[in-house]
């Protein structure tokens, strides 16, 4: 399993939620997912502040390791500094797809890093911006000579990210958040060739009662990708957020732009146990693909206990259980 420059799977759900308790002076969050036959994610964060201007953080998100540091200079800005490894199966190099099956003939290797600094605003509690100088290095191998040439040296770029929010509540346990949330995300890089990415999304949750409804969309389109800076869709995990797309498996598609809109509804069964389905859509130049999945997770002494079981296309309603993928996890966090 590797890293995406999209902040890929449970990381997404995992660290926003450890900013979403900042104020804590430090923050421990763990948890391991599971995909079916065999994709095992662990993920562990520590975030750690030292009064109200510097805050310290390391995680691991199953291959790759990371490390950042911020300093707080006034309520709006700060400065944040960074680095992220993956010495192994970096952007899922092990497990490529042709059709949403895997194809072993077709996996290469690949190692990367990436360091990169710059500034954060919060104008105001809803609005964030992040402007970063990133240095990019890719160590491939086992690919055409051609792509092989293309990340032979370095890359640096400019990462600009948009957020919008409007949330009354978050649940970091469950990926999940009632409110409204934007964001928009480009990405230029420039070396021996040149390259970009961006990406929109809008998400929304909102509970009634005993159901909560949540929903994502989001638009992603790139300029010069190729296998390893694709943007990988597919994964039937709830962290992975905008990009779920139920019913395959993490990195089943790889796309230089698409539409993807994913959601569900949970319903309360009793205390803290919940039952939910989820729906997804994907269409990308000359093809389109759907999943569902049905999950039931519960909360158990401040620990998250999760599984489903997901279908791509029209399967589960055909009743072909083949192809069905198997997921789960379990999460916890500390706060001190």
């Amino acid at each position: 399993m590797g890293s995406d420059r999209y902040r890929w799977i449970s990381a997404l759900g995992l660290l926003v939620g450890v900013s979403a308790v900042a104020r804590a002076q430090t923050v421990l969050v763990g948890g391991i997912q599971y995909e079916s036959p065999s994709l095992i994610a662990p993920v562990a964060v520590l975030s750690a502040r030292r009064g109200d201007a510097t805050e310290w953080r390391a995680g691991v998100a199953g291959w790759t390791a990371s490390g950042s540091w911020t300093r707080t200079l006034s309520p709006s800005r700060a400065l944040w500094a960074g680095v992220e490894v993956t010495p192994m199966n970096a952007h899922s190099s092990n497990k490529l797809y042709v059709d949403g099956v895997e194809d072993p003939a077709l996996a290469y290797r690949n190692a990367t890093m990436q360091i990169g600094g710059g500034l954060r605003l919060t104008p105001s509690s809803r609005w964030t911006t992040e402007v970063r100088g990133v240095v990019l290095q890719e160590k491939v191998s086992d690919l055409p000579e051609q792509v092989g040439e293309f990340w032979r040296s370095p890359f640096v770029g400019l990462d600009i990210a948009q957020r919008y929010d409007r949330l009354s509540a978050e649940d970091m346990i469950r990926s999940r958040f009632e409110g409204i949330r934007v964001a928009a995300r480009a990405q230029v890089y420039g070396g021996t060739s040149s390259w970009s990415r961006g990406t929109v999304s809008l998400g929304v949750g909102r509970r009634a009662g005993r159901v909560f409804l949540r929903a994502n969309g989001s638009a992603f389109r790139g300029n010069s990708l190729n296998t390893v800076s694709a943007f990988l869709t597919g994964g039937s995990w709830d962290a992975a957020g905008p990009m779920a797309l139920y019913g395959y498996s993490h990195g089943a598609f790889r796309v230089d732009r698409a539409v993807l809109a994913n959601g569900g509804a949970d319903v309360r069964l009793w205390g803290n146990t919940e039952v939910g389905v989820r729906a997804a859509w994907l269409a990308s130049p000359g093809e389109t693909h759907r999943g569902t999945a049905l999950s039931l997770s519960t909360l158990w002494s401040g620990i998250g206990i999760s599984a489903a079981v997901a279908l791509p296309e029209d399967d589960g309603f055909r009743g072909r259980w083949d192809r069905a993928i198997v997921t789960g996890g379990v999460t916890a966090a500390i706060l001190r």
